[in-house]
């Protein structure tokens, strides 16, 4: 399991928080076009292999909205489904899913 510690965890949802916080508002014109720009990095220059976007599904129109960029990691899907599995049990009213960058197009 990469979630081994207790601190480590603790990061992570520090980062997922943050990165909440960034793209989780209402979508202007100015999210639209930095996530926009944010995904044709990634795409261009991935970190991990393979990148991975984590997704919550929305409760008002079922749509699935990108709530956290998972990179870094050896394995960045089985860090981003161990941060899915986290979320689920936490929330389980809410659906989660990761998807690699290249699938999420």
């Amino acid at each position: 399991m990469l979630l081994c510690t207790n601190g480590l965890k603790l990061h992570l949802f520090i980062v997922l928080g943050v990165c909440v916080g960034l793209f989780g508002c209402a979508r202007s014109e100015s999210f639209v076009d930095g996530a926009k720009r944010l995904t044709k990095f990634i795409q261009e220059k991935p970190i991990g292999q393979p990148d991975s976007w984590l997704e919550k599904q929305s409760l008002m129109t079922g749509e699935w909205d990108r709530i956290v960029l998972v990179f870094g990691y050896a394995d960045d899907y089985e860090a981003c489904q161990e941060l899915r599995d986290l979320l689920s049990a936490k929330y389980p009213e809410h659906r989660y899913r990761c998807l690699p960058e290249t699938a999420s197009n």
